[in-house]
């Protein structure tokens, strides 16, 4: 065997070798690109879209939150509207000719009391510390004022807080609703960029176990073979030896 031979067996040697350990290492993480090394293009795009997936993840649970502070709201001017509703059915009962002065003044404290709640939900609701109502928010309904003991008063205007209350609640709802439409985008782009991350870095363990077959017969082959050249390079030695003697 030549020394030319040799050297080029040895470089097979180690070849087959490293292929084998990065089959090895591949199979134990799961993944094809462990570091630039083995593909450094490919780890660029993967940490690319990855750093996509981590910013459209924020993204949705950003909305998400958004969704909960809307419910929030939504079920707060849901209270309002009942109570409102509460409060028209009892300004048309007082207007019966069978109701007197004191029967009157009855319902107003019930109607005080109404207002009174009403001014607490707007109050109270938060959402992560955050008021979810501006301070006059009550005030801008128009019946701080109403009373039916007055003898002159109007059942539109608490009509008119109804349909106030009805049109934010459908803002509430149309905000949901867009919400959920970017939530939507947003995980099936996750999903689709996750899918490309593990098409490109994962390994196929099918093919994987294949290459680790073959590899392992080669490394084993080629040590094999080294070996044998060893025992032929001691052989020759020993020849030359024997002929300088």
């Amino acid at each position: 065997m030549t020394v030319n031979a040799m050297a080029n067996f040895s470089v097979n040697s180690a070849y087959a070798y490293a292929n084998y350990s990065k089959t090895l290492r591949n199979g134990a993480s799961g993944y094809k690109i462990n570091s630039a090394a083995d593909n450094a293009a490919g780890l660029a795009v993967s940490s690319s879209m990855e750093a996509q997936i981590a910013t459209s993840s924020q993204q949705i649970k950003n909305n998400q939150d958004l969704q909960s502070m809307s419910a929030v709201k939504e079920g707060a001017l849901s209270s309002v509207s009942e109570q409102l509703s509460r409060m028209k059915t009892l300004a048309s009962s007082a207007t019966s000719s069978f109701y007197g002065e004191e029967e009157r003044s009855a319902i107003q404290m019930e109607i005080d009391a109404i207002k009174d709640d009403i001014q607490d939900i707007y109050g109270s609701a938060e959402f992560n510390g955050k008021k979810l109502f501006e301070d006059d928010a009550f005030d801008k309904l128009g019946i701080s004022d109403f009373s039916v003991t007055s003898g002159d008063y109007d059942t539109d205007t608490i009509e008119s807080a109804i349909n106030q209350v009805s049109l934010a609640r459908g803002k509430e709802g149309a905000e949901t609703n867009s919400l959920q439409s970017t939530i939507d985008y947003l995980r099936n782009s996750t999903y689709n960029l996750t899918s490309s991350v593990s098409k490109l870095t994962d390994e196929d363990m099918a093919e994987m176990a294949r290459k680790l077959s073959r590899d392992k017969t080669m490394s084993s082959i080629q040590m094999l073979m080294q070996g044998n050249q060893q025992g032929l390079m001691k052989q020759m030695q020993y020849s030359f030896l024997n002929m300088l003697a």
